[in-house]
């Protein structure tokens, strides 16, 4: 995979730097605006208290602060880009609406300042509105079923197959969300368990107790046993406890790599094709990884990044990933299902193609909203030819 030269990653990130300061800007001046007319002749120095003490909350989190301290900052932190994002989505609705409505001369120039104090209150209860329902769906696991038919013989009649992913433990998917998840994967008794990578969330050190997250992982219970493939941010500085996390926890992990299960069936693993930070081999072409695989058995891909069947063909079964959240906020669900061929659930091109379930993740990732979206908890009931 190309990686842009430096000067083009500093002329790009300069622009996004642009743009994320004249949105914080532009967020800004229409608060402190609708705040004046709301609390008229209040002293307009006092509302600068609210971004000075932001601002040294995402100072405090890059500090040498204890981990259970640290969490806690991340956490807001997050929330206020979110709110902050629905602010300025909400705003340029209503601008847009606004400006539509001069033009048409159905709203008066100037515009009325109960017009504009109305409309604050509005995007205001909008705002409130979804960030409480968003952070309290955010912490809510949902349990998703399919049941898929493999045109393969296998000496199995089915598989009961758990898929979990995006579970970015760190900070805000911490130790106790973890046995939370594994509570929900034991209820499905599988027979085999599948993570499809972002077991972490690019820094180990974000576990308060790591030890705690290997007896969560270890408890998982199945027939066949825990396998992973790991995801983009399954890397960095710390790559080697991370790996040191899953090796003690039992769960297997496959870079690139297969496993035959009893002559049953054949689970590959994919290694992820841009992992954060390094660390992770890079990926091999597809026809390496399969070479060996006895195309009679069932073949089923553990791959993170798995919203495209082009690399895949009739030798494989099943495909099952993550990464996209599914958008995880509104509107970014709308996003995901312009950007993937699938961007959430199950997907088969056509009758020769592979069976793909993308799961929208058991984690959250940036702001703490399930907005349009769910964590999940997916089981697969996979029946065999006969």
């Amino acid at each position: 995979m190309n990686r842009p030269s430096t000067p083009v990653l500093l002329i790009l990130v300069s622009i996004m730097l642009a743009i994320l300061g004249s949105g914080v800007f532009y967020v800004g001046r229409k608060l402190f605006r609708w705040l004046d007319l709301v609390l008229p002749g209040s002293n307009q120095k006092l509302y600068l208290v609210i971004p000075v003490m932001i601002g040294l909350s995402f100072v405090l989190a890059f500090s040498p602060l204890d981990v259970s301290i640290r969490k806690y900052l991340v956490w807001f932190n997050w929330f206020i880009v979110g709110v902050w994002a629905y602010f300025l989505l909400f705003f340029l609705v209503s601008d847009t609406l606004l400006f539509i409505g001069k033009r048409a001369e159905i709203i008066p120039t100037p515009v009325p300042q109960i017009f504009t104090i109305s409309i604050g209150w509005v995007v205001l209860a909008v705002v409130a509105g979804l960030t409480a329902y968003g952070t309290y769906h955010g912490r809510q696991i949902t349990q998703v079923s399919y049941t898929v038919q493999v045109e393969k013989e296998s000496s199995l009649e089915s598989l009961n197959i758990v898929l979990v992913a995006d579970m970015h433990l760190g900070y805000q998917n911490d130790e106790k969300w973890l046995a939370r998840i594994v509570d929900e994967i034991n209820a499905f008794e599988p027979d085999i368990v599948a993570i499809s990578g972002d077991v972490f969330n690019d820094n180990y050190g974000a576990l308060a107790d790591s030890q705690d997250a290997v007896r969560s992982l270890q408890s998982i219970t199945s027939t066949y046993g825990v396998y992973a493939a790991l995801g983009n941010h399954d890397g960095g500085n710390t790559y080697g406890e991370m790996l040191r996390v899953l090796e003690e926890s039992n769960v297997i992990l496959l870079q690139d790599d297969y496993r035959v299960i009893e002559d049953h069936f054949v689970i590959v693993g994919r290694s992820d094709p841009s992992p954060i930070g390094g660390g992770p081999p890079p990926r091999k072409d597809t026809s390496v990884v399969f070479a060996g695989i006895d195309e009679n058995l069932p073949v089923i891909v553990i791959d993170h990044q798995a919203a495209s069947t082009a690399e895949y063909g009739k030798k494989t079964d099943m495909i099952l990933g993550g990464h996209t959240h599914k958008g995880q906020m509104f509107p970014g669900n709308l996003v995901t299902d312009l950007m993937f061929e699938v961007d959430h659930g199950y997907y088969q091109r056509d009758e020769v193609s592979p069976h793909i379930i993308i799961t929208s993740g058991v984690g959250i990732w940036g702001p703490p909203f399930r907005i349009g979206t769910d964590n999940e908890v997916v089981q697969i009931l996979v029946e065999f030819k006969r």
